[in-house]
């Protein structure tokens, strides 16, 4: 039997983050990353700007020996004058039940269970992955107590499944024909001009200082710099001090992050920047000046990730949703698909949400991103 309860830990020494540390290496690959030291960076941070409050409440999901067997992070975002719960974290790359091997549909019906039990006016969930037993778990037992899961946003996930060697992956994915192509362009810009790549990998104070800036001088330069609607990873203040804090205390000292940037007469002109959790590398972002774009700098750099990446044992490569075209060059492909839900506890609020534009209560209809209700508007512009 599992049982949940709700808590807020307020500091580094609580020991629910001590306990969630422990628990890290029982979660299932690709979720060891999303330790408490992820959250709390994110908390400290990005968490407390703009709609974010710095709040948080955990529910916490525990077995008969009293054993931490899940974990649901919840932020408490203001909208107008209310403050409301959301899946707190980083988007991407993952945001839902954090669950020991072997618990997941178990963990998902009583987090499901438990949060049909309480009297919030609001709670927006996800992105979730369809694929996730957990997830799936904890959508399925909210629709069966009655509550209202108003379905607002769907995206692709795109992936990659890698041979064990690169000449396995270069001979039967990519071709010799593609292959050359890469080559190619990365010799004509070799040509023209100074070409350099640096690798970052468990980076110093110093060296993360320097990278985040590189980071922020390719996307001043990008097409984002010229679209309002643009969400930049790095430029944005708030953004990147979470990058820099998280990449400083957490990532570098449990070797979970690489990244690679180009220069190009000593501007940096490209990067891709990625993290890392076991057999799995999530690719957080890839940017290029458009200055250079003729070039092809992505796939140059996409080259040296997946080879590196292959021969440090990964086996999939996760790219968010994006360009599936250009992905696919590469091998990889829709494989999944995550959800964000609104769910509406209360009758008068469900009628209301039932009315808003832009929402569906149906698990199944895809939302129109054109036309959004407040609420979920602003927990988007908060993340």
């Amino acid at each position: 039997m599992i049982h949940c309860e709700l808590v807020s830990p307020c500091s580094a020494s609580d020991g629910l983050w001590a306990e969630w540390e422990n628990t890290v290496n029982r979660m299932r690959h690709g979720h060891r990353l999303f330790g408490p030291a992820w959250y709390r960076l994110w908390l400290e941070t990005w968490g407390s700007c703009g709609q974010w409050t710095g709040q948080c409440q955990v529910v916490v999901a525990r077995d008969e020996s009293q054993s931490l067997v899940g974990i649901l992070f919840l932020g408490r975002p203001k909208v107008g004058p209310f403050t409301v719960r959301a899946m707190g974290g980083h988007e991407v790359p993952h945001r839902g039940l954090l669950v020991i091997d072997g618990q997941e549909a178990a963990v998902g019906a009583a987090v499901g269970h438990f949060i049909a039990k309480q009297s919030w006016p609001l709670l927006q969930l996800g992105p979730l992955r369809r694929s996730s037993v957990a997830d799936a778990a904890l959508i399925e037992t909210l629709h069966l107590s009655g509550r209202l899961v108003m379905h607002r946003r769907e995206r692709e996930e795109i992936s990659l499944q890698v041979p064990e060697t690169w000449d396995e992956y270069r001979q039967e994915t990519l071709g010799g024909k593609f292959f050359r192509k890469i080559g190619y362009y990365e010799r004509r810009m070799e040509r023209a001009g100074r070409v350099s790549i640096r690798h970052y990998r468990k980076p110093t104070a110093d060296q993360t200082r320097t990278m985040i800036q590189d980071l922020q001088t390719v996307e001043a330069a990008s097409w984002m710099a010229s679209r309002e609607a643009s969400v930049p990873r790095f430029s944005n203040p708030d953004l990147s001090n979470f990058w820099s804090v998280v990449t400083a205390q957490c990532l570098s000292l449990k070797d979970q992050i690489d990244c690679w940037i180009m220069s190009f007469h000593d501007t940096p002109v490209s990067f891709c920047f990625t993290l890392n959790d076991g057999e799995t590398r999530y690719v957080i972002a890839n940017q290029y000046d458009e200055s250079v774009q003729d070039h092809r700098t992505g796939s140059t750099l996409y080259r040296y990730m997946i080879e590196d990446g292959i021969e440090r044992g990964i086996r999939r490569f996760e790219f968010g949703d994006g360009d599936l075209h250009y992905k696919s060059s590469w091998g990889a492909a829709v494989t999944d698909r995550s959800d964000t839900l609104l769910v509406v506890p209360n009758k008068l609020l469900s009628k209301i949400g039932c009315c808003s534009p832009g929402l569906s209560s149906s698990p199944n209809q895809k939302s129109n991103d054109s036309t959004t209700d407040s609420f979920d508007e602003a927990l988007i512009a908060a993340d």
